[in-house]
């Protein structure tokens, strides 16, 4: 548990039991409503991917394909790190980092840290 409102779950090799990653992640929401709870879902290669996409998304479950964490963090807004604990970037960091594309920065926006 990151916090009282947040569980991370590592679903690696579930999916020879239970299905692929949004049969899982429909399941487990089912089973979030079946008691009484409103949730939303993520499934990433990454926590940070996860967390980060489940606090900017309103659906109710995201599954982002093994690989894709980049390009689904890419149009998130950088202040969404708060999400994380971390203070948002000063401005003109998050203007450098906007105004380039180049791989370093992306993983700054797209951590490998794996769940």
């Amino acid at each position: 548990m990151d916090d009282p409102r947040t569980i991370t779950m590592d679903l690696s090799g579930l999916t020879r039991l239970f299905g692929d990653a949004r049969t899982i992640g429909e399941a487990l929401g089912r089973a979030a409503v079946n008691h009484g709870l409103r949730v939303r879902l993520a499934i990433a290669g990454t926590r940070t991917a996860a967390r980060l996409l489940a606090h900017a998304n309103g659906a109710p479950l995201t599954v982002v394909d093994p690989g894709d964490e980049a390009a689904a963090l890419a149009r998130l807004p950088i202040e969404l790190l708060a999400v994380l604990g971390h203070d948002a970037p000063q401005p003109s960091y998050r203007r450098t980092l906007a105004s380039s594309n180049t791989p370093s920065q992306r993983r700054i926006l797209a951590p490998s840290e794996r769940c």
